[in-house]
Formats: structure tokens, sequence, C-alpha cells
């Protein structure tokens, strides 16, 4: 769920600036019949969603058939996407694509009286959700994910000091602080999406905005930290985790749940606390949604209304550790997991999240130009 590069954003927000001016709405494709034919669903997702055999128990409940294929990163799946005849039924994009991804008119509107277990989603993630897609009228919420800083905090402490405050983004930002840091290692994906928007509200601005001035601000942030960080890297978040390799790292909480579950059965001491800073964090979704060509939009509502499930819910989050977006799932939690903040926020944490949106296309590019100068370290 962490990806991207600046090359990717570049190519794609032009991409997209081209085909959303020009593609119109398509009627959506009719559920499928009994026609005798398989049952089938044809499903683009992410690598690891969900836990062993999840899908074949679909599978042997109602008679259809998954046919998994795993994305290459969101620039990937909406360039299938907008090209057109994919051969997909449902699909899983990060939320932050999803508003620009109906305006092209990529997904047809859901028959919600398909799937009646959507009345089992947490109500403020339903309106959360309005961010993306008034109503959840093209898609509906499947996995989320907290974004803040995870921190050995023993390392941490012993380089700036035993009283110093490590609920902000000024533990990294501040050029002081991540010069001491420097020895034991600051780790950030490689995400200029991601990485930009921790950035502008560590600077205190919002990251919706797309001034200039604002862009110049949090370019002066990034560059009087670049000399400072380790690895800029998108795949090695949770063996690097695992491997206690850095002191302060900017990640995900999934990976930092999957690394503390394999120490863990290790037998090791998991070294790092995850931090939702009081400037706020950023908080993901993954959203299921279906190709406004679909050939079997009717399986489709079928495997949406099953990963709703209470018991599926809960399946999917003992395995990933990603926060529960379905209440009644919590009391089916592993018992570790079950009173967990990152799987079950407070209300405290909540509003210390930022719900993650995707700024224009022209704000993407000028963005990228400036990711791609932080990560070659390419200042005069």
């Amino acid at each position: 769920m962490a990806e991207s590069t600046a090359g990717l954003m570049l190519g794609l927000a032009a991409c997209v600036l081209l085909l959303a001016s020009c593609a119109k709405p398509q009627e959506p494709a009719a559920p499928s019949g009994d026609t005798g034919a398989e049952r089938v669903v044809h499903y683009l997702g992410w690598p690891d969603s969900f836990p062993p055999d999840l899908l074949g128990r679909f599978e042997r409940e109602t008679g259809i058939r998954v046919v998994l294929d795993v994305t290459d990163g969101n620039a990937g799946m909406e360039a299938r996407l907008m090209a057109g005849r994919s051969g997909y039924d449902l699909v899983q994009p990060s939320g932050s694509f999803l508003s620009r991804q109906i305006a092209a008119g990529i997904y047809q509107p859901l028959d919600k009286s398909l799937t009646p277990n959507l009345t089992n989603l947490d109500p403020a993630v339903v309106k959360t959700m309005d961010l993306y897609d008034s109503g959840m009228r093209h898609a509906v919420p499947y996995i989320s994910t907290i974004y803040g800083l995870a921190l050995d905090v023993e390392k941490v402490r012993a380089r700036l000091g035993p009283d110093v405050a490590l609920d902000t983004w000024q533990v990294v930002f501040d050029p002081a602080n991540a010069a001491k840091l420097a020895d034991c290692g600051i780790f950030m994906y490689d995400s200029p999406h991601f990485v930009m928007s921790v950035a502008y509200l560590a600077a205190g601005l919002d990251p919706a905005s797309e001034s200039e001035a604002d862009l110049a601000r949090v370019e002066a942030l990034l560059r009087g930290l670049r000399p400072h960080v380790r690895k800029i890297e998108s795949n090695t978040g949770v063996t690097d985790l695992a491997d206690r390799a850095h002191c302060a790292m900017i990640l995900n909480s999934a990976d930092l749940q999957v690394a503390r579950d394999r120490v863990r059965e290790a037998g090791g001491n998991f070294a790092y606390e995850f931090i939702v800073p009081r400037e706020r964090g950023t908080h993901g979704w993954d959203v299921l949604a279906i190709p406004f060509d679909a050939p079997h939009p009717g399986e489709a509502h079928a495997l949406i209304d099953f990963l709703l499930r209470p018991d599926v819910v809960a399946a999917v989050v003992n395995f990933q550790g990603v926060p529960i977006d379905v209440p009644a799932a919590r009391p089916l939690l592993r018992a570790d997991l079950r009173d967990d903040p990152l799987i079950s926020p407070t209300p405290e944490m909540r509003a210390r999240q930022y719900p993650d949106r995707m700024p224009s296309p022209e704000a993407s590019r000028a963005r990228a130009r400036v990711w791609t100068r932080f990560v070659a370290n390419d200042y005069p």
C-alpha cells in the first residue's frame, strides 16, 4: 500500500489529465445471469491482502471462483482501467486516487441491494468516505492504514535526551534532531505522495494545499533533512523494523504490526513504538470498486458483501494487523489486537489522523519534481 515513485507520478498525472478530460460516463454492465457459464470474479488487488484460504472459503460458500492478480502499484492499476477492457470485475485502488478515477468514468455505481453488509461499516468511516465518493456510490472501504513515526525509543532518547517529546514530527524533521539521529538511521518510504503529505503536516501546513509558497516551505524543510536520511525505500520497511536497522522510521502501522509479529514469533523483543504525532498523521484506505465494463458485476458484488462480514473482517485484521472498520468484528480479533489503539483507534487517536487525499495532477507534478530533487540530493 505504500508504493509510488516520482517518475510514475509525473507520467500518471499527465495521463489522467488527458483521459479525465475526454472520458465519458459509460453504462454499467448488467449483472451476470444464470447462463450455465462458470461464475467467476477477476480481482486486481495488492500482495498479501488475504489470509490463507479466505478466498477459497468464499468459493466454497458461493460457487464463485476468484482469479486474483497482484497489482504493481496504483499507477499501473489506473493505467489499465483508464484504457478500458481490463477484464477485471473488482479492483482495490487506494482511496486517494478514487475521486479523479470516478470523474474519469471508470467505475460503475454499486447496487447496494446486493451488498447488505455495507451496514456493518463504522459510521465514522462512512462519513470519511464522502471525501472520496459521496454516499459510497462507486466504492466501499476495505483496508485502512495509519501513517506515522516508528521510533526505537531507547536509541532516540539516548541521542535527543531523556525528556525529549516524541509525539511530534519534529523528532525527525527538525534538522538539529535529524543530525543527532543520523548515526542510528532515519528511514522513509520512497513515496512522493505519502512523505510529502507528512512534510506538509510537519511544517504546520494543510497537505491539500496547492500553494507554490507552501510547496517552497516544504522543500526547504526536506532539504534540511536530506543529509541525515539513511534510506529511502518502499519495500523493506518490515525487514528493517524486524532487524532494528534504523532508529526513526516514517511508515505505516501495517508494516509495524507485521514486523512486530515476526519478531515476537522468533522470541525477540520488539524495540519500536508507533506514534501518531500531535501535528497529525495520515490515514489512508484501500477501497473496493467495480470497473464500468466489468464482465461479472453480480459476482463482484457478492465478493464485496462477503468481505464486509464481521467474521471475514476479523480474519483479515488478524492476518494484516490493520485498523478495524467494522465494529462488530472486534470481539472476534486476537486478544493481543482487540485493545490495540492501532487496530481500534481511540477518539483521540482518530482526531490525530488526516484523511489521505491526492492533489490535482498539476500539484502532483510539482511535488514529484521536489521529490526527485530530494531523493537524488540534487541541490546546488
